[in-house]
């Protein structure tokens, strides 16, 4: 049984299917169908979705209705997919991989870390520090000091943004029920 506590009324900054997850716009104040793991999620529109500009109901507290995008179990934490629907989230949202050492301030290639990526540390494979490392926007890896001739091991965290927990299991196109908690993995 769906218990929304808190209805919102907000602008929509696109249009929006019923049931579907929404995300944070791209201005304060409004709303679009969420488009994948990656951005806020808010909350779920209404049984009416709605039209780019037009006032949209997102709800924001309780259980609600939500449209399944894949198979979902009972007590699956949900993200939204690329039509904003609901789907489990995927894997583990810490990745690490080894990497060839470089000199300082030279980019280093890591395989799959992302540019929005969070890195969590970079150590050398002989115990020594590694010193400044970060992730710049095109998706490598730099360190301030020297790395050469050394094997590196980077970890990094790929936010996954919640929109709930689901009531109830369900295949892809259910229209299922979900405990709404949004928030980041």
């Amino acid at each position: 049984m769906t218990r929304v506590l808190m209805w919102q009324a907000q602008d929509a900054g696109g249009d929006a299917a019923p049931y579907r997850i929404a995300a944070m716009g791209s201005a304060d104040g409004k709303v679009v169908q969420a488009a994948g793991a990656r951005t806020p999620l808010i909350g779920v529109f209404g049984r009416a979705g709605g039209k780019a500009g037009a006032r949209v109901e997102i709800a924001r507290v309780g259980v609600a209705e939500v449209e399944y995008g894949a198979a979902v179990g009972r007590g699956d934490l949900l993200t939204a997919d690329a039509d904003g629907k609901a789907v489990p989230v995927e894997g583990p949202a810490i990745f690490q991989a080894t990497v060839a050492g470089a000199a300082a301030d030279t980019d280093i290639a890591v395989d799959g870390i992302l540019a929005d990526d969070e890195l969590v540390g970079v150590s050398a494979t002989d115990a020594t520090a590694v010193t400044g490392p970060a992730i710049h926007t095109d998706g490598n890896i730099r360190a301030t000091g020297t790395t050469a001739g050394k094997t590196l091991i980077v970890a990094w965290r790929r936010p996954q943004h919640i929109v709930g927990q689901a009531e109830f299991s369900g295949a892809a196109g259910d229209i299922g029920q979900a405990l709404l908690a949004p928030g980041v993995l």
